[in-house]
C-alpha cells in the first residue's frame, strides 16, 4: 500500500537488493523494528490519504507499542486531539 501511494505521488520506491536484505535482516533480529516500521508506514498512508476512519485504531496500536518514541508520539497526538 505504501509503495503504491509513493508511486502515485511520484516517489521512488525501488530498493536495492542490499537495502532489502538489510531491512529484512534487521527486522528478523529485532521484531520491534518491524512493528515500528509498519506503524510508521501506516501513519504515512493515513496522513497522505487523510483517512481518519483508521486513525483511532492506529493510535491505539501505537500507544501500546514497545518503542517508547512511538508511545510518546501517540500520547502527544492523543493529547492534542482529545484533551
Amino acid at each position: 500500500m505504501v509503495d503504491r501511494l509513493a508511486r502515485e505521488k511520484g516517489g521512488r520506491t525501488k530498493k536495492s537488493s542490499d537495502q532489502r536484505y538489510f531491512v529484512e535482516t534487521l527486522c528478523r533480529i529485532e521484531p520491534t523494528i518491524a512493528v515500528a516500521g509498519s506503524l510508521a508506514r501506516h501513519f504515512l498512508v493515513l496522513i497522505h490519504r487523510r483517512d481518519i476512519s483508521v486513525f483511532d485504531r492506529w493510535l491505539v496500536q501505537a500507544s501500546a507499542d514497545h518503542e517508547p518514541v512511538l508511545r510518546r508520539f501517540a500520547a502527544g497526538l492523543h493529547a492534542d486531539l482529545y484533551v
